[in-house]
Protein backbone atom coordinates (compact mmCIF):
# COMPACT_ATOMS: atom_id res chain seq x y z
CA UNK A 1 0.00 0.00 0.00
CA UNK A 2 1.10 3.55 -0.63
CA UNK A 3 1.13 5.52 2.60
CA UNK A 4 -0.45 4.04 5.68
CA UNK A 5 -4.03 5.13 6.32
CA UNK A 6 -6.11 2.64 8.28
CA UNK A 7 -3.70 -0.23 7.53
CA UNK A 8 -0.80 1.52 9.25
CA UNK A 9 -2.80 3.23 11.93
CA UNK A 10 -2.48 6.65 10.29
CA UNK A 11 -5.04 9.40 10.69
CA UNK A 12 -6.29 11.71 7.97
CA UNK A 13 -9.57 13.64 8.01
CA UNK A 14 -8.95 15.05 4.55
CA UNK A 15 -12.10 13.56 3.05
CA UNK A 16 -14.34 15.11 5.69
CA UNK A 17 -12.70 18.53 5.57
CA UNK A 18 -12.72 18.51 1.77
CA UNK A 19 -16.38 17.51 1.59
CA UNK A 20 -17.35 20.20 4.10
CA UNK A 21 -15.51 22.75 2.00
CA UNK A 22 -16.92 21.53 -1.30
CA UNK A 23 -20.50 21.40 -0.02
CA UNK A 24 -20.20 24.92 1.32
CA UNK A 25 -18.85 26.07 -2.04
CA UNK A 26 -21.63 24.29 -3.94
CA UNK A 27 -24.34 25.82 -1.79
CA UNK A 28 -23.17 29.34 -2.60
CA UNK A 29 -23.94 29.30 -6.36
CA UNK A 30 -27.18 27.33 -6.02
CA UNK A 31 -28.49 29.90 -3.55
CA UNK A 32 -27.41 32.59 -5.99
CA UNK A 33 -29.37 30.79 -8.73
CA UNK A 34 -32.50 30.86 -6.56
CA UNK A 35 -32.01 34.55 -5.80
CA UNK A 36 -31.41 35.48 -9.46
CA UNK A 37 -34.51 33.61 -10.62
CA UNK A 38 -36.65 35.23 -7.94
CA UNK A 39 -35.31 38.67 -8.91
CA UNK A 40 -36.01 38.05 -12.62
CA UNK A 41 -39.56 36.95 -11.87
CA UNK A 42 -40.34 39.85 -9.53
CA UNK A 43 -38.91 42.40 -11.97
CA UNK A 44 -40.90 41.05 -14.93
CA UNK A 45 -37.67 40.14 -16.76
CA UNK A 46 -38.30 36.39 -16.77
CA UNK A 47 -38.31 33.91 -19.64
CA UNK A 48 -41.29 31.56 -20.04
CA UNK A 49 -39.23 28.83 -18.36
CA UNK A 50 -37.68 30.91 -15.53
CA UNK A 51 -40.26 29.81 -12.95
CA UNK A 52 -39.38 26.20 -13.74
CA UNK A 53 -35.66 26.96 -13.45
CA UNK A 54 -36.34 28.38 -10.00
CA UNK A 55 -38.00 25.12 -8.92
CA UNK A 56 -35.12 23.03 -10.30
CA UNK A 57 -32.68 25.19 -8.34
CA UNK A 58 -34.71 24.71 -5.16
CA UNK A 59 -34.82 20.94 -5.69
CA UNK A 60 -31.07 20.71 -6.28
CA UNK A 61 -30.44 22.94 -3.28
CA UNK A 62 -32.36 20.48 -1.10
CA UNK A 63 -30.17 17.64 -2.35
CA UNK A 64 -26.96 19.53 -1.57
CA UNK A 65 -28.27 20.57 1.84
CA UNK A 66 -29.31 17.00 2.60
CA UNK A 67 -25.77 15.83 1.85
CA UNK A 68 -24.45 18.41 4.28
CA UNK A 69 -26.97 17.54 7.00
CA UNK A 70 -26.51 13.78 6.64
CA UNK A 71 -22.73 14.11 6.90
CA UNK A 72 -22.26 16.94 9.37
CA UNK A 73 -25.53 17.39 11.29
CA UNK A 74 -27.27 20.68 12.14
CA UNK A 75 -26.93 23.39 9.50
CA UNK A 76 -28.39 26.77 8.55
CA UNK A 77 -31.43 26.89 6.28
CA UNK A 78 -31.10 30.64 5.85
CA UNK A 79 -27.51 30.72 4.65
CA UNK A 80 -26.03 32.84 1.87
CA UNK A 81 -28.34 35.79 2.54
CA UNK A 82 -25.58 38.25 3.36
CA UNK A 83 -25.92 37.74 7.11
CA UNK A 84 -24.31 35.37 9.59
CA UNK A 85 -26.76 32.41 9.52
CA UNK A 86 -28.27 30.54 12.44
CA UNK A 87 -27.81 26.78 12.59
CA UNK A 88 -31.02 24.75 12.87
CA UNK A 89 -31.55 21.33 14.44
CA UNK A 90 -31.97 18.37 12.12
CA UNK A 91 -35.73 18.07 12.66
CA UNK A 92 -36.22 21.66 11.49
CA UNK A 93 -33.83 21.08 8.60
CA UNK A 94 -35.57 17.90 7.43
CA UNK A 95 -39.03 19.45 7.68
CA UNK A 96 -37.70 22.30 5.54
CA UNK A 97 -36.39 19.81 2.97
CA UNK A 98 -39.72 18.04 2.71
CA UNK A 99 -41.70 21.29 2.44
CA UNK A 100 -39.34 22.65 -0.22
CA UNK A 101 -39.60 19.51 -2.34
CA UNK A 102 -43.39 19.46 -2.08
CA UNK A 103 -43.77 23.13 -2.99
CA UNK A 104 -41.15 23.22 -5.76
CA UNK A 105 -42.56 20.07 -7.35
CA UNK A 106 -46.10 21.48 -7.33
CA UNK A 107 -44.91 24.55 -9.25
CA UNK A 108 -43.00 22.71 -11.98
CA UNK A 109 -44.71 22.79 -15.38
CA UNK A 110 -43.44 19.85 -17.50
CA UNK A 111 -44.87 21.42 -20.68
CA UNK A 112 -42.29 24.21 -20.61
CA UNK A 113 -39.14 23.85 -22.71
CA UNK A 114 -35.81 25.64 -22.77
CA UNK A 115 -33.50 26.49 -25.70
CA UNK A 116 -30.99 23.85 -26.76
CA UNK A 117 -27.98 25.90 -25.68
CA UNK A 118 -29.50 26.23 -22.20
CA UNK A 119 -30.34 22.52 -21.95
CA UNK A 120 -26.61 21.78 -22.18
CA UNK A 121 -26.14 23.45 -18.80
CA UNK A 122 -28.02 20.61 -17.07
CA UNK A 123 -25.62 17.68 -17.39
CA UNK A 124 -28.04 15.19 -15.82
CA UNK A 125 -31.54 15.83 -17.21
CA UNK A 126 -31.07 18.53 -19.86
CA UNK A 127 -33.82 20.52 -18.13
CA UNK A 128 -36.40 17.85 -18.83
CA UNK A 129 -38.85 19.15 -16.23
CA UNK A 130 -40.88 15.93 -16.15
CA UNK A 131 -37.75 14.14 -14.93
CA UNK A 132 -37.09 16.84 -12.37
CA UNK A 133 -40.59 16.27 -10.98
CA UNK A 134 -39.79 12.57 -10.68
CA UNK A 135 -36.48 13.39 -9.02
CA UNK A 136 -38.17 15.66 -6.48
CA UNK A 137 -40.77 13.02 -5.59
CA UNK A 138 -38.15 10.29 -5.36
CA UNK A 139 -35.93 12.39 -3.12
CA UNK A 140 -38.92 13.16 -0.93
CA UNK A 141 -39.43 9.42 -0.52
CA UNK A 142 -35.78 8.95 0.41
CA UNK A 143 -35.77 11.75 2.95
CA UNK A 144 -39.00 10.48 4.47
CA UNK A 145 -37.39 7.07 4.94
CA UNK A 146 -34.38 8.73 6.59
CA UNK A 147 -36.59 9.96 9.46
CA UNK A 148 -38.79 6.87 9.76
CA UNK A 149 -37.17 5.76 13.03
CA UNK A 150 -37.27 9.13 14.78
CA UNK A 151 -40.48 10.62 13.37
CA UNK A 152 -42.60 7.75 11.99
CA UNK A 153 -45.85 9.71 11.62
CA UNK A 154 -44.21 12.47 9.58
CA UNK A 155 -42.24 9.93 7.56
CA UNK A 156 -45.38 7.94 6.73
CA UNK A 157 -47.43 10.97 5.63
CA UNK A 158 -44.60 12.38 3.49
CA UNK A 159 -43.78 9.01 1.95
CA UNK A 160 -47.38 8.26 1.03
CA UNK A 161 -47.91 11.74 -0.42
CA UNK A 162 -44.76 11.55 -2.53
CA UNK A 163 -45.58 8.01 -3.70
CA UNK A 164 -48.75 9.26 -5.41
CA UNK A 165 -46.63 11.30 -7.84
CA UNK A 166 -44.35 10.31 -10.69
CA UNK A 167 -41.13 8.62 -9.58
CA UNK A 168 -37.80 7.59 -11.06
CA UNK A 169 -38.55 4.02 -12.07
CA UNK A 170 -36.68 3.30 -15.32
CA UNK A 171 -33.04 3.34 -16.36
CA UNK A 172 -33.76 6.30 -18.65
CA UNK A 173 -34.84 8.34 -15.64
CA UNK A 174 -31.69 7.80 -13.59
CA UNK A 175 -29.89 10.97 -12.51
CA UNK A 176 -26.47 10.42 -13.99
CA UNK A 177 -23.65 12.59 -15.30
CA UNK A 178 -21.11 11.48 -17.87
CA UNK A 179 -17.67 11.18 -16.30
CA UNK A 180 -14.66 12.46 -18.19
CA UNK A 181 -10.87 12.26 -17.93
CA UNK A 182 -8.90 15.07 -16.39
CA UNK A 183 -9.19 16.72 -13.01
CA UNK A 184 -12.44 18.52 -12.26
CA UNK A 185 -15.85 17.91 -10.69
CA UNK A 186 -16.86 15.54 -13.51
CA UNK A 187 -13.75 13.38 -13.41
CA UNK A 188 -14.24 9.74 -12.46
CA UNK A 189 -12.80 8.85 -9.06
CA UNK A 190 -10.79 5.92 -10.44
CA UNK A 191 -9.72 7.55 -13.71
CA UNK A 192 -7.86 10.61 -12.41
CA UNK A 193 -4.40 10.78 -13.85
CA UNK A 194 -2.66 10.79 -10.46
CA UNK A 195 -4.08 7.36 -9.64
CA UNK A 196 -1.61 4.72 -10.92
CA UNK A 197 -4.20 1.96 -10.45
CA UNK A 198 -1.58 -0.54 -9.30
CA UNK A 199 -2.53 -4.22 -9.51
CA UNK A 200 -1.17 -7.16 -7.64
CA UNK A 201 0.78 -9.74 -9.68
CA UNK A 202 -2.05 -12.23 -9.22
CA UNK A 203 -4.72 -9.83 -10.45
CA UNK A 204 -2.53 -8.68 -13.32
CA UNK A 205 -2.03 -12.28 -14.47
Amino acid sequence: FEGTGIVGGGYNDGWSSDYYRYLSNWLNPINTAVQVAETKISSGDAQPYTLNMLQVARIWRVYLMSEFADNFGPMPINGFQGLNPTFSDLKTVYYYFLDELKDANSKLDPSKTVPADTRKLDAAFGFDFAKWKKYANSMRLRLAMRISEVDPAKAKSEFEAAATGDLLKSVDDIFQVQEQPGWDALTGVMSREWNPGRLSATLKN
